[in-house]
């Protein structure tokens, strides 16, 4: 999650009047901006992570802040000049999520671990259990770092049913940590219309144009959200009848991933939430990502962020969250993100914290190539591909990823 001496992990804001367009454009073009920069550094892998969780982390620090370093932030996290519209805008964003309807379980839960006798300003406090409806844990970083962690790894585990354990690596807090946002986020659903195991056969996925091999390949006709455009296809399949779905992006290239992450906008995510219907026949790799911890802190650096980070030291300001009578100065250190799915033929699960492990299970991947034999066309999700859990009614990029291998 995030700081340092402020360590950041997730974060939930609440209900309130107001419209969420601001924030789920802010949500989905920082996703885009984080997806590009992952594929350049982390070339031919797998990746997935979640665009909301992490904005929401980070609108929360964003809170505290003032002056040079809150003007940096709001340039990266994508929020227009003048803040008073985004919680506002978050909360409506949460509230339209948390009220989804249809078959599908969802469970959220946030805590703050604070120092013991650190003072955090009132204003920021009243902020945090406000909007983001999290409790207060206080907890001993400066004497016993290690415990403090155990404590913290401990409620994570409990609330995902021990699915995430031990997010918090032996270094994510240490005898400087003053705060660690801790916030989780559940979904488990199945598909609209599952797919049948006996259709389930070895087929051929091409990492490349000179590279493939055998993979297990679900299979379905159905009535789904697609269209074709131009360098790439697009196709919908919803969760359980609720407005939750996933998005599949095929590149009409093999190798044409890395340009199509490049392409991507927010109203492209948005715009593809609410495709038109067609009978196809759908060809899609099971996969499996048991997501690695994934660090943001230079990312986000290399696009802007660096007074939060106190670069150049002397620079951090975090005048709306220190009390006055706080002898402590703090700095965000570092934003862990840990993300993980899983497909198969009946449905999905995610889970993601903000120290966060998103788990998903579902049944689904991409079509690359596209025959048409009679009157249905058949999709075969057949190379690398883009896929995205979308929340249909604002079009928010809840989970991203590549499929680089599915094996």
């Amino acid at each position: 999650m995030l700081y340092p001496k402020l360590l950041l992990f997730a974060l939930a804001l609440p209900l309130a009047a107001a419209e969420s367009d601001l924030a789920a454009t802010a949500t989905n073009q920082l996703g885009l901006d984080l997806l590009r920069q992952l594929a350049t550094d982390r070339p031919g892998e797998n990746l997935i992570f979640s665009p909301y969780a992490i904005q929401e982390a980070l609108a929360l620090v964003y809170a505290g802040t003032d002056g040079t370093t809150r003007s940096e932030m709001a340039r990266v996290l994508h929020f227009p000049t003048h803040s008073e519209p985004m919680p506002p805008s978050f909360a409506a964003l949460r509230a339209s999520i948390d009220h989804t309807a249809g078959s599908y379980e969802k469970r959220t839960a946030s805590r703050l671990f604070a120092q013991q006798g650190n003072a955090f300003g009132d204003s920021f406090l009243t902020f945090i259990r406000e909007n983001a409806q999290a409790s207060l844990q206080s907890v001993d970083f400066t004497g016993d770092p290690a415990g403090a962690r155990d404590a913290i790894n401990a409620w994570m585990g409990n609330q995902t049913k021990n699915k995430i354990t031990n997010i918090l690596p032996p270094d994510g807090v240490t005898s400087k940590s003053r705060l660690v946002l801790a916030s989780t986020f559940a979904v488990h659903a199945t598909w609209d219309e599952v797919f049948d195991p006996a259709g389930t056969r070895p087929r051929s996925f091409h990492f490349s144009r000179s590279s493939e091999a055998q993979t297990a390949f679900m299979t379905q006709t159905t009535s789904a959200g697609y269209s074709k455009r131009e360098g790439f296809s697009a196709i919908i399949l919803p969760f359980g009848q609720s407005d939750l779905q996933l998005l599949i992006l095929l590149p009409d290239e093999v190798e044409g991933v890395v340009e199509l992450s490049r392409k991507l906008t927010p109203p492209i995510l948005r715009d593809s939430a609410k495709l038109p219907n067609e009978r196809i026949a759908l060809f899609v790799p099971k996969f499996q990502l048991e997501g690695t911890a994934l660090t943001f802190g230079k990312i986000l650096q290399k696009l802007g962020m660096k007074s939060v980070f106190d670069l150049p030291p002397g620079s951090v300001n975090f005048g709306n969250m220190v009390s006055e009578k706080s002898n402590s100065t703090l700095a965000l250190s570092e934003v862990f993100h840990r993300a993980s799915i899983r497909t198969n033929e009946s449905g999905s699960s995610a889970f993601s914290p903000l120290f966060v492990h998103t788990d998903s299970d579902r049944g689904y991947g991409t079509y690359n190539t596209l025959q048409n034999t009679g009157t249905t066309p058949q999709v075969h999700v057949d190379h690398p591909f883009l896929f995205a859990v979308l929340h249909r009614a604002t079009g928010t990029c809840l989970l991203l990823g590549r499929i680089t291998d599915p094996r």
